[in-house]
């Protein structure tokens, strides 16, 4: 039996770990696993070769996410070799700021989704975790299926649907988020900058009857002594308090552009 095993690129899969059973039958006559007979890992080409006597195996492949597919069933043949071709998937996500320069050491969570009782999805286990590195990327090779991916590290709304991110054989999933940013400006009435000035940003909740309220506080800082202040931020709609000015609601925040406030209004550049 050889045990070929590739990543999305189509590059091989290293070091991974194979074990080989033999199969029995349970009551039901359902296959189930018996004892271990072999067990190696990919080499430097991504493959593994077993001797093995004609029978029925059960082939358990150490990947990340949902199985590879059947493990059951693999029947070795007298004078013949059986060839189990296995083929990742990738999800890539990558984080922006504002201005489009890599976010690097933004953590990301990869989990496997199960549905409720609704068939809505929720989550499962978690099967990898990392961060973006100095290109503000962050690959994961995985099994197909749908994956609940989370981006820690960024402030604002959740930058999307976290769930059903589909990963297909030989193929990559990119996510890419890309933030905005929400200046604030500040002067007196001669033209001055105010300083010190304390600036909160919150999530913009709304109620059954779509009635604004006041969500979690997102972030929060002074103005410079330019009078000035940014936050990058998901897209959405936020409020906004500055303290001894005042509150503004619906301030939108849009990726890859500016919205920029006076203290009482505000326009997305």
């Amino acid at each position: 039996m050889r045990v070929n095993v590739r990543r999305a690129d189509g590059s091989p899969a290293r070091n991974v770990y194979v074990q080989v059973y033999r199969q029995k039958a349970d009551l039901s006559g359902n296959p189930v696993a018996d004892e271990r007979v072999e067990s190696e890992s990919t080499d430097n080409v991504g493959t593994v070769f077993f001797e093995l006597a004609p029978d029925s195996y059960v082939v358990a492949v150490s990947l990340t996410g949902y199985g590879y597919g059947d493990p059951f069933n693999h029947t070795v043949e007298s004078g013949s070799v059986r060839v189990l071709d296995i083929s990742l998937g990738q999800i890539l996500v990558g984080v922006l700021d504002a201005e489009g320069k890599a976010m690097q050491n933004r953590y990301v969570q990869v989990y496997l989704q199960k549905p409720d009782l609704g068939g809505n999805p929720v989550t499962d286990e978690r099967v990898a975790s990392d961060s973006t590195d100095n290109t503000g990327a962050i690959q994961f090779d995985l099994t197909a299926g749908y994956y609940r991916v989370t981006i820690g590290g960024i402030d604002g709304e959740p930058y999307g649907d976290e769930f059903n991110h589909r990963v297909v054989s030989g193929e990559t999933n990119k996510i890419i988020v890309r933030l905005g940013r929400l200046t604030i400006g500040l002067q007196d009435a001669s033209g001055k900058p105010i300083a010190s000035r304390y600036v909160q940003v919150f999530r913009q909740n709304r109620d059954v009857a779509g009635n604004i309220s006041q969500g979690e506080r997102i972030n929060s800082d002074s103005t410079e002594n330019t009078g000035l202040l940014s936050f990058d931020l998901t897209p959405g709609k936020y409020i906004v308090e500055i303290s001894d000015i005042g509150r503004m609601i619906d301030v939108p925040i849009e990726s890859g552009r500016v919205t920029f406030s006076n203290g009482t209004t505000f326009e997305v550049r």
